[in-house]
């Protein structure tokens, strides 16, 4: 397939995953941000503490809504590449796809809800009771050495996501 039409339905499908998995992390913040605690700068966690009973159980639904989310919609974008496609997309198509969606993620994650909404405007609602005045909250490259796991997971996933979509494919065709 042609690079801009991979291009293309990469960022759409990029986008589409971006606004959901930020609806849910900035919702899930607002409710209960001690259940992202372990996504804080360390100085934050130890000032903070361990996490309480109540965040973990919120975290794990949480965690399974953004699971869901994702996988959801990386399928869709998956399922939709290969109707667009005039023949079968190929293992480098569909990583190449993936890797899109997983990257723009990644590059919403870090600039606007790290360095944009955690670093630099930092609502109250996301300061953790007793981490007030911690250097965490303004220290943008802890943000920045987490996308570049974020680069990591992306090509991994992209990978796995292309493999996946390669077996399904042999087993139901």
């Amino acid at each position: 397939m042609p690079f801009a039409t991979l291009l293309r339905h990469g960022l759409l499908y990029g986008v589409i995953l971006s606004v959901a998995l930020s609806l849910i992390t900035m919702g899930s913040l607002y409710w209960d941000a001690e259940m992202w605690l372990h996504d804080y700068p360390q100085d934050i966690i130890e000032a903070h503490g361990p996490m309480g009973p109540r965040a973990v159980s919120r975290k794990r639904w949480v965690g399974a809504l953004f699971l869901v989310a994702l996988v959801a919609i990386v399928v869709w974008a998956i399922v939709a590449l290969h109707r667009l496609a005039p023949s079968r997309p190929t293992f480098i198509d569909v990583a190449l796809v993936a890797m899109i969606v997983y990257m723009m993620f990644n590059a919403v994650d870090l600039l606007i809800l790290d360095w944009l909404i955690f670093v630099w405007i930092r609502p109250r609602w996301i300061v953790l009771p007793g981490t007030e005045g911690c250097e965490g909250y303004a220290d943008y490259g802890y943000h920045l050495r987490a996308a570049g796991k974020g680069v990591v997971f992306s090509l991994i996933g992209a990978l796995v996501t292309a493999a996946l979509t390669l077996l399904v494919r042999a087993v139901f065709a």
